[in-house]
């Protein structure tokens, strides 16, 4: 992911780690393929993090495209900063829950939001469940 706000706590920590790949590769491949084998569709991108709480304005959505952006939002990055501090492997899923572009932007209600994170969570339950249980059988959980 992409780190588009300011300093952190984490910023300047002793630990702070090398960013260049904070997902392991190992664990992009299983991930894909436990959605995928759940029936789901899965892509792989670049999520940009942003501060929030707010929804993203148009020049925000062309800043994040410019970058190399896929999608932005404002939990997941800080979450895997303070994973990778702990010790912990990461790898990240996220539900998009308001697909926009700034050339047709609409207005993106929280009850949309909200009820689209609800339908989408039956289906990250399951590739997790389905990723897990097959990191069991070979050990590697």
């Amino acid at each position: 992911g992409t780190r588009v706000w300011g300093l952190t706590p984490y910023w300047r920590a002793p630990r702070s780690p090398y960013w260049g790949a904070r997902t392991p590769r190992g664990l992009l491949p299983p991930g894909a393929a436990a959605g995928w084998g759940g029936g789901f569709t899965v892509h792989r991108g670049v999520y940009v993090g942003m501060l929030g709480p707010t929804y993203e304005t148009r020049s925000e959505y062309r800043m994040a495209r410019l970058i190399g952006g896929d999608a932005a939002g404002m939990s997941t990055i800080p979450e895997t900063i303070a994973a990778v501090h702990a010790g912990m492997r990461v790898a990240a899923f996220s539900a998009i829950t308001n697909a926009c572009s700034p050339d047709l932007l609409g207005e993106t209600t929280h009850d949309e939001v909200v009820e689209a994170a609800g339908a989408a969570s039956a289906k990250l339950r399951a590739i997790v469940h389905r990723l897990l249980a097959e990191g069991s059988a070979t050990g590697a959980a």
